[in-house]
């Protein structure tokens, strides 16, 4: 009886040791997948390991004397690392990246590597969508890009 006793606080002690590892082994696979994000945003890549600048198209959208004013979405890729951030449509016009105006740019080669350079420190971009100008992403880059979805889904309507 005793041997029988002192089996089964034997497995009783490893079902609990079990079931603690696995909790703990699970948080720090979270924190880890959430530094592998960070760290390949901050190397301007998205998740499939292609330059950010890769995921979308623009090009320059000019005032009357030939001046850069924005950068116009022509295409951004589904599930790009652009659209994943910042939530681009076709359409939009980039008129600011971080803390830079695209109108004191002189070219729109220097405003695209801006745009990478805002995406790599997760830099706020405004843009000018449907006439509305709004700042992308939504309520900042902490939140997951299911909520940020359903924000943008709410800014201006679908194309």
């Amino acid at each position: 009886m005793r041997g029988a006793l002192g089996l089964v606080s034997v497995l009783v002690c490893g079902v609990i040791v079990a079931y603690v590892w696995a909790n703990y082994t699970a948080a720090v696979s979270h924190s880890g997948t959430k530094a592998t994000d960070q760290a390949t945003q901050l190397s301007g890549h998205g998740a499939d390991g292609k330059s950010a600048l890769e995921s979308i198209k623009t090009k320059p959208d000019l005032d009357a004397s030939g001046r850069l004013k924005s950068l116009l979405v022509t295409e951004c890729k589904a599930d790009g690392a652009m659209e994943k951030f910042y939530g681009f449509k076709k359409g939009d016009k980039i008129i600011s990246e971080g803390q830079y105006d695209l109108a004191m740019n002189p070219d729109a080669d220097t405003a695209s590597a801006m745009l990478l350079d805002a995406y790599e420190k997760s830099a706020s971009v405004e843009v000018i969508r449907d006439g509305k100008q709004i700042k992308l992403p939504l309520d900042g880059a902490g939140k997951n890009i299911q909520d940020q979805f359903n924000q943008l889904q709410h800014v201006g309507g679908s194309r």
